[in-house]
């Protein structure tokens, strides 16, 4: 590869990445504003929420932990890793457990005032059996890790945990979807834009492979 071809993957893969951290950071404020507007969490699963936040805990741990290695002088940094990611994990952490504090201000105040009214309370705050399980299980992985393994087997074991949630936090919302027969409540823009960010940072490791050569 010359180096003009290499500079401009380089230039490409840079544009890429800061474009998926854009289109990543703000597909999480349409549900955000949402909720503001409607003064409500209704149709708002609360399992896909705190499993937003697990996962994004995990990334943070991750895209931190492994720039402080790369550049801290350690040898277990490896460099696949960039500044930008470690921004979008930290402000996604940030909003998401911002979108939790939603779930339990406006949550909490639909059951007080259904309680005042004689009806039963919805468990809108309420996570179910398996997501407490799910998130038990993550923090005692991760804490047992931290103790008795080295930091780049828990960094890593924080990536696979982020994966993981990525791959099952929808389910939750999709079923409630389901059994409600509606998706008031839920922002299609975050879908949308959460697609878009998928798609360009996949275009970003496949830009940074042809640059090292994989």
């Amino acid at each position: 590869m010359t180096q003009l071809s290499s500079g401009l993957l380089e230039t490409v893969s840079l544009l890429l990445g800061w474009g998926y951290v854009t289109a990543w950071s703000v597909s999480f404020y349409p549900q955000l504003i949402l909720n503001w507007r409607r003064q409500s969490v209704a149709g708002l699963s609360a399992d896909f929420v705190w499993l937003n936040v697990a996962g994004f805990a995990c990334y943070t741990l991750f895209t931190v932990g492994s720039l402080l290695l790369e550049h801290g002088g350690g040898s277990d940094g490896d460099g696949a890793v960039r500044f930008n990611d470690a921004v979008f994990a930290g402000h996604a952490f940030l909003v998401s457990s911002a979108t939790a504090f939603q779930l339990w201000f406006y949550g909490s105040r639909r059951d007080r005032l259904q309680q005042l009214s004689r009806r039963t309370p919805t468990a809108t705050t309420r996570l179910s059996r398996p997501a407490r399980i799910t998130l038990t299980t993550i923090g005692l992985l991760l804490s047992t890790s931290a103790i008795l393994l080295p930091t780049k087997t828990t960094l890593n074991l924080a990536a696979s945990v982020k994966v993981f949630v990525s791959l099952v936090k929808y389910t939750p919302q999709l079923l409630l979807n389901f059994q409600k027969k509606s998706t008031v409540g839920w922002s299609i823009g975050n879908i949308l834009l959460d697609a878009t960010g998928g798609v360009l940072s996949f275009a970003q490791v496949a830009a940074d492979s042809i640059i090292r050569g994989d």
